[in-house]
């Protein structure tokens, strides 16, 4: 593993290394809460979890790249995500010792367009969003 591979398959099996070219990577945290106002007026909120959610923006990537990630959508499983970070930028308890993080997540539908149809076609604009389970 080399800092910065991304690697996503079911949960269990063996995992499939991403391409990172022409790839951008965002995660983020998600605040899942029950919130509402009282009787005077005050709102009040309960946070019941917070999960990450994680982006993959590919601004092209080939069908044979991309064929692999339909595959794991299509499974409708949950899958494990490994992210390799670079030790010195963590700042939390949630990396391994060797700066490798596992989540367990949910692949919501990918939106991508064609952009080229020969040598096994060309995608663009493909989002890749996987939530943590």
């Amino acid at each position: 593993m080399s800092i910065g591979d991304i690697y996503l398959c079911v949960v269990g099996e063996t995992p499939q290394l991403l391409t990172p070219l022409a790839r951008k990577f965002s995660e983020e945290t998600i605040q899942l809460a029950r919130e509402d106002r009282t009787s005077s007026g005050r709102m009040v909120r309960d946070i019941i979890a917070t999960k990450k959610r994680f982006v993959l923006n590919y601004a092209a990537i080939a069908t044979r790249h991309l064929k692999p990630i339909l595959c794991l959508y299509n499974e409708q499983a949950e899958l494990e995500l490994t992210i390799e970070y670079e030790d010195s930028t963590s700042t939390t308890s949630e990396c391994g010792e060797d700066g490798v993080r596992r989540y367990t997540v949910l692949m919501q539908p990918i939106q991508r367009t064609r952009l080229l149809l020969s040598d096994g076609g060309l995608w663009e604009n493909v989002q890749v969003t996987l939530d943590e389970v």
